[in-house]
């Protein structure tokens, strides 16, 4: 069956208007409705990024709360504990300065020279000497050893390795007799 695809009603000026109207309205109805929809989703959106935001928030605040507390408890007990470890930082560090003191008196050697760079046998062995005692007579660690003098706590443990070696192949310690003068006593 053929069916006309323009009757004619389509053909009256008037009538063509109208339905163009009715088109547009219904095109516009259309795209409102749409439009709507798509800002009740954008607005449902933002709606539900702000309550998240505000329970973030929320939490963060609760969070730090909880946190202050904890900190304020921990600080009532810090002037105690504080004052213990300087105390015992400042006997460590007097310790190893008396050691220095000694084995430069031994050696014969200056505090500076102790601390340079020069590699001779007498001031690495005096360097040497100094970490072993440092590390049997203290409870410094190996990096805090090696930055009073101003070496690498590597360098530490090596020196203090091969004097502890060497004194006990030569079966000897360090006694001092004249000032500036080592001796080597057998044990």
């Amino acid at each position: 069956m053929f069916v006309a695809r323009h009757s004619h009603v389509d053909r009256n000026p008037v009538t063509q208007q109208a339905i163009a109207t009715q088109r547009r309205k219904r095109e516009q109805s259309k795209r409102e409705t749409e439009q709507f929809k798509w800002r009740q989703t954008l607005k449902e959106r933002e709606e539900a990024e702000l309550r998240a935001k505000m329970e973030r928030a929320e939490m963060q605040r609760r969070e730090h709360i909880e946190r202050y507390i904890a900190e304020r408890e921990i600080l009532r007990d810090m002037p105690r504990q504080i004052s213990a470890r300087i105390d015992r930082q400042l006997r460590n560090k007097h310790r190893l300065e008396y050691i220095c003191k000694w084995i430069c008196t031994v050696f014969g050697v200056s505090r500076m020279e102790l601390r340079s760079e020069r590699r001779t046998a007498r001031l690495a062995h005096a360097r040497q000497a100094f970490f072993y005692w440092s590390k049997q007579l203290t409870p410094c660690s190996f990096p805090q050893i090696g930055d009073f003098i101003g070496k690498d706590h590597t360098t530490v443990i090596h020196g203090a390795r091969v004097y502890e070696e060497n004194r006990h192949k030569k079966r000897a310690t360090i006694r001092k007799t004249d000032p500036g003068k080592t001796i080597w006593w057998m044990t």
